[in-house]
């Protein structure tokens, strides 16, 4: 039979606070992480966006402040508040005074010719260009394409406003407005430049998606363009995307329709976010196995109690009923479940007394009725001799004297037989142990057991195991026993025919080791009327005797640590097996 296993109930409480703590760590941790990583990502994307906005509200600003200069030169142009002769050095002043801002600003008229320009070496130039742009455009204020011309270090813008009188134009103010005021947010390392991270940084877009800002001049020089794919124009859409390996925050620019992207690597956004994922399961783990060390002395306090409940029912289960456990737990479920116990073991020791009580009296009556009987008996047939014996001496009938002879000592060793039963049974003397060859026990019991049998029909057989371990034994005792299992095996045969085995060997299969014996019949079997009650006092299915035998066969096995056990059937007969564990020699 396969045996079970059984897990101690603090080293359960643990396994089951471990693996609830892992999992509460596991989620909370991948939670917490979960949280790290999109506070992380949602940082970059508000960090970009709030750049953005920052920068392209400094390019709006920059270009209004242009075109509100641009728009009073016109207006004065228009009012004719600058003399005619005085246009020119109007220009080249406003120009000088705002070299980072203008290159150029000519006056030209409804012909494509120039009226007037800032440049010094003003000369009659055809500007046909910029009036077709200005017609084509149908526009009362354009802004131009940026465009990059050969021998610039900055590209420039250039802007066309009508100048009209009485509802029609009749001539431009043309110029072109260098990016130099608003150039320095595109390098890091100037105060107020774009910069977020490592690799942030800000890129500006025309309508085109051609690049015409970035810290490195030459995407702008050779007119790179931005590889996005924007179906809609509208700011918002674009708030926060992405742009090949990088997140970008688009802002639209409403004055010239261009777009500032701020971008940042996706490497290293994930990086920040992947550190703080880390770090925070990291510290989860830490919490968690902090968590698991407090939980062991709690743990404790719970199954303490209980291992001392097991230890006190193990007790009772071998019978001491006088444990009592103390209170050693502030649980309240658990001290109740002590004082339950308590008051259950002092209920039961109560209850066993009166038993013990009980049984003393009724075995006391089952022995008084069976001596009663058994002696009955005997004693009748002796006094009846004895009541014939001096009429029959007196006859001379001398036949009588030898019936006297032969049946009086009989059943005065009978009665004697009875009595010594019941001395065993009431008053046993305790077993004097000492290390013995069981073999030599049966084989002394069997030998004396033959030759008390007059039938030669049955045949006693020894088959005994070899070299088998010496045991502590009562020879004297276990001989009584081997004996009485010797014959009721006899008294059981039908017919005083058959055969009758007594066997020993060593069993290593069970734990301990244990040597067995076994008495068996070939007889009829035992009646199942008495079989589950068979070593129980007075129990018995023979007329005459006490039905003592079996009881203090069973009580020496015991004294002795074995067990007896019996098996029966009317087929093959019984068999009584006896076990006796095999002891350690000193």
């Amino acid at each position: 039979m396969k045996s079970e296993s059984f897990i101690p109930l603090q080293r359960l409480l643990l396994r089951k606070t471990l693996l609830l703590v892992l999992l509460s760590v596991l989620l909370v941790g991948v939670t917490i992480g979960y949280i790290a990583w999109r506070t992380q990502i949602d940082t970059i994307s508000s960090g970009l966006i709030n750049i953005g906005e920052q920068a392209s509200n400094s390019i709006e600003a920059y270009l209004n402040q242009t075109l509100d200069i641009l728009r009073t030169v016109s207006e004065y142009t228009r009012s004719k508040q600058v003399p005619p002769d005085q246009i020119d050095y109007y220009l080249e002043t406003l120009v000088r005074n705002n070299p980072k801002q203008f290159e150029e600003i000519t006056l030209i008229g409804n012909d494509g010719m120039e009226i007037a320009s800032s440049r010094p070496d003003s000369k009659i130039l055809d500007r046909s260009e910029e009036i077709r742009a200005f017609l084509l455009a149908g526009s009362a204020e354009i802004i131009s394409a940026v465009s990059v011309e050969e021998g610039r270090q900055i590209p420039v813008m250039k802007i066309i406003l009508p100048i009209d009188q009485h509802g029609e134009w009749n001539a431009i103010l043309f110029a072109k407005v260098s990016l130099r005021g608003f150039w320095h947010l595109f390098d890091p390392f100037m105060p107020g430049g774009i910069s977020f991270g490592k690799t942030g940084h800000g890129v500006l877009i025309d309508q085109q998606r051609t690049i015409i800002g970035h810290a490195n001049l030459k995407k702008v020089f050779n007119r790179e363009t931005l590889p996005v794919d924007w179906s809609s124009d509208h700011p918002r859409d674009y708030r926060f995307t992405q742009i090949g390996p990088s997140f970008a925050s688009a802002s639209y620019i409403e004055t010239t329709r261009w777009w500032l992207v701020v971008m940042m690597e996706k490497r290293e956004a994930y990086t920040g976010a992947t550190k703080s994922l880390i770090m925070s399961l990291g510290i989860t783990i830490l919490l968690a196995f902090l968590l698991w060390y407090s939980s062991k002395p709690i743990s404790a306090r719970i199954s303490t109690p209980i291992k001392d409940l097991s230890q006190g029912t193990r007790r009772i289960a071998d019978g001491d009923f006088s444990v009592r456990l103390e209170r050693n737990s502030n649980i309240r479920e658990v001290t109740d479940l002590t004082d339950h116990f308590n008051k259950m073991a002092g209920q039961l020791q109560d209850t066993l007394d009166k038993l013990r009580r009980a049984d003393r009296l009724a075995a006391l009556g089952a022995m008084a009725s069976v001596v009663a009987h058994e002696i009955r008996n005997p004693l009748t047939s002796i006094v009846a001799l004895s009541n014939h014996l001096k009429k029959q001496i007196t006859q001379g009938n001398l036949e009588f004297l030898d019936e006297f002879d032969d049946v009086v000592p009989n059943e005065l060793k009978r009665l004697n037989g009875i009595l010594e039963d019941f001395l065993d049974f009431a008053r046993p003397r305790p077993p004097e142990l000492d290390w013995r060859n069981l073999n030599d026990v049966i084989t002394d019991t069997v030998n004396f057991f033959k030759a008390g049998i007059p039938a030669e029909d049955v045949h006693v057989v020894m088959d005994l195991q070899p070299h088998i371990p010496s045991l502590q034994l009562d020879s004297q005792k276990m001989r009584q026993v081997f004996l009485n299992l010797g014959k009721n095996a006899l008294e059981a045969l039908p017919e005083k025919k058959g055969n009758i085995i007594f066997s020993s060997e060593l069993e290593t299969s069970c734990s301990p080791p244990c040597v067995n014996v076994r008495i068996c019949d070939t007889g009829s079997g035992i009646p199942e009327k008495v079989a589950d009650r068979l070593f129980e006092p007075f129990a018995t299915t023979k007329s005459r005797g006490s039905g003592l035998g079996l009881a203090i066969c069973r009580r020496i096995v015991e004294e002795h640590g074995a067990t007896i056990v019996v098996e029966s059937s009317r087929e093959t007969g019984t068999v009584f097996k006896i076990s006796f564990p095999v002891q350690a020699t000193v």
